[in-house]
């Protein structure tokens, strides 16, 4: 592909938006001329207005804008050329900005902001799966680069500033985070897969989990989601169980010495040690998100971890019953 000359490119626009308004000045100044001699109809003054609105620089206010094409004619043209799909939505979106500012009035930013986000919903659901992941990130370009969209975090993990992010690595989550998509792939995969948000703490929606995981990017974590899932369905109903009464155990124990806990940890521990390789696995590896019920902060753990730290005394007995019963409660629904 030819190599664009941009230094040259711009300097060409800007030569030519500047010979733009000297005609239409020039041009204003003839026929103004023209109409004081009573050439043309005085109660005409639309031409004039208009040239007079190029002069002065404001060419979108004097040349209207054809109306957006139809969700489904931009999703026929998509399915025409699927691997431009990003590409044309992204035009699209901003040709639906540059429509709405050129109204008169112009739409207000959050208006236009509204009626892409429903643009959007629509392209979604007229267009397959597999192309979900590039309207969102059409989206979440136009928001940054037009919509002055403001997130939770104003730089990224590694304290670059959000602008800085190439398009390509911008990702958005729903609870407002942006991301460098190399940064969050390799702060999830430092979680052992766990999908939780490394800066609130907060497990990624399925929605996200979906983008994160369908983005060039983010495919290299499914193996670690799949052998997260696989941990899940290898711990059966009977552990699960002992995994419960223990939590209660610790819970309840407000014993000097903790015996009734040490006793319980000592017995779960036991076993643990004759069960199959996969479900000891599966304790000693499984991440699963935890709630400290004092600070009300999320956290993940394994259930191996957690018994282990009480064992040592680093980690309360009461937290870590805690957090086993929670355990408990999350390995039943999945």
């Amino acid at each position: 592909m030819e190599r664009v000359d941009w230094p040259t490119a711009e300097k060409s626009l800007q030569e030519g938006y500047k010979s733009l308004r000297r005609e239409a000045e020039l041009l204003q100044e003839e026929l103004q001329a023209v109409k004081a001699l009573g050439r043309i109809p005085t109660d005409d003054d639309e031409m004039l207005s208009k040239l007079q609105a190029i002069s002065n620089g404001k060419v979108a206010s004097a040349v209207s804008m054809s109306q957006p094409l139809a969700v489904r004619a931009v999703a026929r043209e998509i399915l025409a050329a699927p691997e431009k799909a990003q590409e044309m939505i992204i035009t699209d979106f901003e040709d639906f900005f540059r429509w709405g500012t050129s109204q008169n009035p112009p739409l207000e930013i959050e208006a236009i902001r509204q009626r892409l986000v429903a643009r959007n919903t629509l392209l979604e659901a007229v267009l397959p799966d597999s192309m979900q992941q590039s309207s969102a990130a059409a989206l979440a370009h136009v928001e940054r680069e037009y919509l002055r969209r403001k997130y939770v975090n104003s730089e990224t993990l590694l304290m670059d500033p959000i602008e800085d992010i190439p398009q390509e690595k911008f990702f958005v989550s729903e609870d407002s985070y942006a991301w460098d998509m190399d940064e969050l792939a390799q702060a999830i995969e430092a979680q052992d897969g766990v999908m939780r948000n490394p800066l609130s703490k907060v497990m990624f929606s399925e929605a996200d989990i979906r983008r994160i995981l369908a983005h060039p990017v983010g495919r290299r974590l499914k193996p670690l989601r799949l052998a997260q899932d696989q941990l899940k369905n290898g711990i059966r109903p009977a552990t699960i169980e002992r995994i419960e009464k223990l939590g209660h155990i610790m819970l309840a124990d407000n014993s000097m010495d903790a015996a009734p806990s040490h006793i319980a940890m000592d017995e779960f521990m036991a076993h643990i040690l004759t069960l199959p390789k996969s479900e000891q696995k599966a304790i000693s590896s499984l991440k699963i998100p935890g709630v400290d019920g004092n600070t009300r902060q999320p956290f993940d753990y394994t259930i191996g971890e957690s018994v282990r730290d009480a064992k040592d005394n680093t980690t309360c007995f009461h937290k870590v019953g805690d957090f086993l019963s929670q355990a408990a409660a999350y390995l039943r629904l999945q």
